[in-house]
């Protein structure tokens, strides 16, 4: 066991005894060449998945122009050092020639020093939150000049190299089994979509006999179901009497992200602090997002259990409050693949900010089976849909592991906790 000092620094700790401290101004410059006339090159962008060539077809914010991104090249190291608090990954090494945000931070690492080490070294840091504690401002920044004086531990340079090419086997390694279990937990949350559709545009009693829905998106529907419209069955915004609250009445209140997956989050504010830009609700009222990727990834719930007589929540919700069908299976019905389909495709909007349209939500047709059918397709659907996200959870849970493993691993490999053999 080699011998190990105290690095003198709180988010490192001990090192090997050869390893050295120094500045990141000593191993790495700030480079910026502007791009003053974007002719096609490829965008490239910080991500959680690392620095990676954008798809410009596949929506999402973009500026009106790229004329003034800066150029790239491989091996440079990015640097996301603004909002830090806010940034899911602030730090990745450059693949490809292209240009990026202005915004972004290039630097180039001096030579005798391995940018794949310093690269897994500042992700180390970066998945612990030490940039966060170090920024300053209410923007969360590091101008580079605060960057270049952090302190940080360097091994000899073959040592640096060897650590790399271990990481980057034992990484790949653990890649593969990272894309095996999303892939697995996509084929869940499919199946579950394709139970919920099935459940509500076909019923559960197996053989039937069934008839022309006379709609282009449904072909048969079971003989019994009557068409109607979500507009006849559902309030579409209703009002709420919130006269007889007074400015320090308490309400629950619900950004978007406290809404997902059939769920909510009880929050709570002062009646003072609304106003008419937010939706409102009340108990056993359905809630889900209109803007997309909201509407796409299940932020809907049934506001069951408030804590208060009220609720009040994000602009970018719709209402609905059944008032001639069934709570739960109208709630399963604004999930199914058909209408999630068709709502996206009357979307409207501009980058990633586009809304599934109010006028096609309330005219959207809808089959009703009697009431008691309707019951059953919801107890069912309760069922099914509660033992497939159990899979999905244990699935998420055993993500969650493996990717603190990695964390743990290039952490201790980086800092010298343990040594490559």
């Amino acid at each position: 066991m080699r011998e190990m000092k105290d690095s003198g620094i709180e988010w490192i700790g001990e090192i090997p005894k050869e390893w050295s401290i120094v500045p990141h101004k000593r191993i790495m410059h700030k480079v910026k060449e502007i791009c003053e006339h974007y002719n096609g090159e490829d965008i490239i962008s910080l991500t959680m998945n690392g620095v990676i060539k954008r798809d410009l077809t596949a929506g999402g914010k973009m500026p009106t122009s790229f004329d003034g991104y800066q150029y790239v090249e491989p091996e440079d190291l990015l640097l996301c050092l603004f909002d830090i608090d806010v940034t899911p990954r602030c730090v990745g090494i450059v693949r490809d020639y292209g240009v990026t945000s202005p915004a972004y931070s290039r630097f180039r690492v001096h030579g005798g020093y391995s940018n794949k080490y310093f690269d897994y070294l500042l992700r180390a840091i970066d998945d612990d939150k030490v940039f966060v504690h170090l920024s300053k401002n209410l923007r969360s920044s590091l101008t580079e000049t605060d960057f270049g004086a952090i302190k940080t531990c360097v091994p000899p340079i073959d040592e640096q190299e060897h650590i790399s090419e271990f990481l980057d086997s034992e990484c790949a390694e653990i890649d593969a089994v990272l894309e095996k279990t999303r892939a697995s937990i996509d084929e869940y949350k499919k199946l579950k979509q394709s139970v919920i559709t099935q459940a509500v545009t076909k019923g559960i009693r197996g053989d039937r006999p069934m008839k022309d829905s006379g709609e282009s998106f449904l072909h048969k529907v079971p003989v019994g179901w009557t068409n109607s419209k979500i507009k006849y069955c559902a309030i579409f915004s209703p009002l709420c009497n919130t006269s007889h609250l007074t400015e320090d009445s308490i309400v629950t209140f619900t950004p978007m992200e406290c809404i997902k997956n059939g769920y909510f989050e009880n929050r709570e504010a002062v009646f003072a602090t609304m106003n008419s830009s937010y939706t409102q609700y009340q108990e056993g009222d359905i809630v889900f997002a209109k803007v997309t990727p909201c509407f796409e990834n299940g932020n809907i719930a049934i506001m069951q259990g408030l804590s208060s007589e009220f609720g009040f929540g994000s602009s970018e919700l719709f209402v609905l409050r059944p008032k001639s069908i069934n709570t739960k299976f109208l709630f399963y019905y604004l999930q199914n693949d058909i209408f999630k389909q068709y709502a996206c495709a009357t979307m409207t909007g501009t980058g990633g900010l586009k809304r599934v349209s109010p006028s096609f939500v309330r005219n959207f047709p809808i089959f009703l089976p009697s009431d008691s059918e309707q019951a059953d397709i919801a107890e069912y659907l309760d069922y099914k849909c509660k033992e497939i996200d159990l899979l999905i959870s244990k699935k998420q849970q055993y993500l969650t592991e493996i990717e603190n493993y990695k964390k743990s691993l290039i952490y201790e490999y980086v800092t010298g906790k343990k040594e490559v053999i």
